[in-house]
């Protein structure tokens, strides 16, 4: 778990206190189910739920959309005796040692190892921390305790010590007195989430209060999607994605339903980037500029080369843009020495010989610098200055640069 600073805590409780109804006068009933704090919910209460805000978790809409981090196949057991080196497996066995120590030659971690044995064999997990006490070390080993039933998942490796199979990157549960195959348990016999915690949240205690909330409010779910657009593009049913994400009744429905939320994700982005693209050029007015002159002219005679069949394409499309009162937003995609930063340049040109100036920028400062060099060769021959502004230059070669560029004498900026 990740403990937060108490400070969060504080900012927390004051928007519980201050966004919350009172208990008294509050019905759920009548609210969107989206906008019910999550404090509302059975078994959850204040005290919980700031706990819960300490995640970002409000509201219930926040609760639907804390997706697990990853997923645990819980129903697909495999006995001890039957593992092989490489597999991914969970085990379902009894707690038989726990050790913690650290090593005399490395005082800085803590190992942590559990043996877990199911009749069949013994396995061994292990965990490293940092350097702990041995009050710490015996505060570890309290959550292990000797006898209890556990689940145990990850990759079986060969222990390069004992020469014994072991578990790789574990993940274990202590389950408790349940029955492991209680089909109506959401943590056993079942393909089960793992969710990111934080301090003060439960693994269990989550899986329940979230199977709660979707029993509860994930009928409300209404889904923005057409039917003809989910068949068209093999979606399923938004709330039967979000209940399949949380609890999945079998990989099949995992994928498919994670297939939706990230379909959902993507597309809401892009359709807003398509709305903000929309409103620009409708309502934003951009610059017309000439797009054939001097310095086109007399770069491309000092190239000493032609331009490809394709730079001249792109060319006269961004001239297209540049000419249109409607604001260009264009990427050029090509290959590494397809020839990118001509027609980056030539575009800058026609910036330039209307009377702007221009900037390009690189990823980094030794790009930027052989950028730099190859654009004052080519354009200081036409009477244009070229400046180079990155981060690590001096006070002194900064303020000059900028002092230029401010005054207009330096037409294109690299950086």
């Amino acid at each position: 778990t990740t403990p937060k600073p108490n400070i969060v805590k504080a900012e927390v409780k004051a928007y519980t206190v201050n966004n919350s109804l009172p208990a008294k006068n509050f019905n759920t009933k009548t609210m969107d189910w989206e906008e019910i704090p999550v404090q509302y919910i059975k078994g959850i209460g204040p005290k919980l739920a700031e706990n819960l805000a300490i995640a970002g978790i409000i509201k219930v809409k926040d609760l639907f959309r804390y997706y697990p981090r990853k997923h645990l196949n819980y129903a697909n057991r495999t006995k001890i005796s039957e593992c092989k080196i490489g597999q991914l497996v969970t085990i379902w066995g009894v707690i038989k040692e726990v050790t913690c120590f650290t090593p005399p030659n490395n005082k800085n971690i803590t190992i942590m190892s559990v043996v877990v044995t199911d009749g069949t064999g013994r396995v061994k997990a292990s965990w490293f921390y940092g350097s702990a006490n041995r009050f710490m070390q015996e505060q570890y080993k309290k959550r292990f305790p000797i006898g209890a039933q556990a689940l145990l998942s990850g990759e079986i490796k060969l222990d390069k010590f004992t020469k014994k199979i072991a578990v790789d990157k574990p993940e274990i549960e202590i389950l408790g007195d349940v029955e492991i195959e209680d089909s109506n348990s959401v943590n056993t016999n079942r393909i089960v989430p793992v969710y990111p915690l934080f301090e003060g949240l439960n693994l269990k205690w989550l899986r329940k209060t979230m199977k709660i909330a979707l029993d509860s409010f994930s009928s409300q779910i209404i889904d923005p999607l057409p039917q003809w657009f989910k068949t068209k593009f093999n979606l399923d049913d938004l709330a039967d994605s979000i209940r399949q994400f949380h609890f999945p009744t079998d990989e099949q429905k995992l994928l498919s339903s994670r297939n939706r939320l990230v379909f959902d994700e993507l597309f809401y982005m892009q359709l807003g980037f398509a709305y903000k693209r929309k409103q620009e050029q409708l309502h934003i007015e951009g610059l017309v500029f000439e797009t054939d002159g001097e310095y086109i002219v007399k770069f491309l005679e000092n190239l000493g080369f032609n331009l490809t069949n394709a730079q001249d394409r792109v060319f006269k499309e961004i001239k297209a843009d540049l000419s249109s009162p409607k604001p260009m937003s264009r990427l050029v995609q090509g290959d590494v020495g397809s020839g990118k930063t001509v027609v980056a340049l030539l575009t800058l040109l026609v910036a330039v010989q209307n009377g702007y100036q221009g900037a390009i920028m690189a990823p980094t400062e030794i790009l930027a610098e052989q950028h730099y060099r190859k654009f004052k060769g080519w354009l200081e021959p036409l009477g244009l200055k070229v400046d180079f502004l990155v981060g690590s230059q001096g006070k002194k070669v900064r303020r000059e640069v900028l002092e230029n560029i401010a005054t207009g004498l330096t037409h294109i900026t690299v950086g």
